[in-house]
């Protein structure tokens, strides 16, 4: 009798195990011990079979079933289940991380233990290889519970997994009923402030160290774009430590690149890099400003107007700065006198290039030595 044969008896014998439901779970994880398929004579598509089969018998035996789940909970969590997602055939993760969730989802608390967290770093590779939807039930099962600083530290030199991450948390941040609390938001505006004073403090020659930080600015600064255009998450507004920490970012990347205009940068920085984080810098910029007279005074204070004016222009190389910096400018402006004089006295300077704004459609004029910002009509 060949071994699948075999195993599907089995499996039908189990499921009238109805008076001892425990029971079947533990014989199913023995027979899916990996001394149980070293002396299976069938070959590895039939082994497969059956741990696809043991696998959904597990599924399909905890569905709804508070005990069996608490029975196979203690039996695998967390050794047992970070075995099988490390050596079941990739085919197979997601059905793992279904027993898993189901397992944990009503359990939260499960979360605070440190054992508990050694599963998250596998479970996170399986996303990012497999695109398992139930990897990232279980992600956003953790992120739900206000646990994100506690993966996220735990994560430590697991750099692309921090990554991968963050890119689930933004992917929810663009839903209207984003999961994610105040507090991680919080936690993740310190993170950034963090980064970037590490990344100047790192030698010139290690590239890939740069690189990695690099990678790790821009999706935060994306998140922190995402978050400080939502009213539930103001409270990083009043942040004035980030609100230095962006412009001042700017006011850097803004000399860089004038450095560098009229040829592309040939260290660390690479150009593509630099334009993303200068759009994302301007976006957060403007957020931060919005009916925010403190934030408004400060950037003024900084010097940040005249970083964001000269980025009101079409540039080929960097696709929506422009408007960016347009929105930005309307909101460092908005009730707020002194930054409109400050720039109609750049404008009589003759320091602003009203060709540019054309080019965006937008009609920059000082009125009263206040600054109008209007769309400008296609002329005919």
């Amino acid at each position: 009798m060949s071994n699948i044969l075999q195993y599907k008896q089995l499996v039908n014998a189990l499921k009238e195990v109805s008076s001892s439901e425990t029971t079947a779970v533990e014989t199913t994880l023995e027979i899916m011990q990996d001394d149980y398929f070293t002396r299976c004579t069938g070959d590895i598509a039939q082994i497969t079979k059956i741990k696809r089969l043991s696998l959904q018998f597990l599924g399909n035996l905890i569905a709804g079933n508070d005990a069996c789940q608490d029975a196979l909970r203690e039996r695998i969590f967390p050794d047992i289940a970070l075995k099988l997602l490390k050596t079941v055939p990739e085919a197979l993760t997601d059905i793992v991380c279904m027993i898993i969730y189901n397992v944990v989802h009503r359990r939260p608390k499960i979360w605070d233990s440190k054992e508990a967290m050694v599963l998250l770093p596998t479970v996170i590779s399986v996303v990012s290889t497999s695109d398992s939807e139930w990897g990232l039930l279980i992600v956003e099962h953790v992120l739900k519970e206000g646990k994100f600083s506690d993966i996220y530290n735990h994560l430590g030199s697991y750099h692309q997994q921090r990554l991968v991450l963050l890119d689930v948390l933004q992917a929810y941040l663009n839903d209207e009923n984003c999961p994610i609390p105040e507090s991680t938001i919080i936690f993740l505006s310190h993170v950034y402030k963090g980064s970037t004073t590490v990344l100047q403090s790192i030698s010139g020659t290690d590239e890939e160290k740069i690189q990695e930080h690099i990678n790790l600015n821009q999706i935060l600064l994306r998140i922190l774009c995402s978050a400080s255009s939502a009213q539930k998450y103001k409270r990083i507004t009043e942040d004035e430590t980030l609100l230095d920490s962006v412009v001042n970012r700017l006011l850097d990347l803004s000399i860089y690149s004038k450095n560098t205009r009229d040829s592309k940068p040939t260290d660390f920085i690479q150009w593509n890099d630099m334009m993303g984080l200068k759009r994302d810098l301007v976006r957060l910029i403007g957020n931060l400003c919005y009916n925010n007279k403190k934030n408004q005074d400060r950037v003024r204070e900084l010097g940040g107007i005249s970083a964001i004016l000269d980025n009101c222009r079409i540039d080929d190389q960097n696709p929506y700065i422009g408007q960016w910096a347009v929105l930005a400018i309307r909101n460092l402006c908005d009730n707020n006198l002194e930054n409109q004089r400050l720039i109609s006295n750049i404008e009589q300077q003759g320091k602003i290039d009203h060709s540019s704004y054309k080019d965006l459609g937008i009609d920059l004029s000082a009125v009263d030595r206040r600054i109008r910002i209007s769309s400008k009509k296609n002329e005919t």
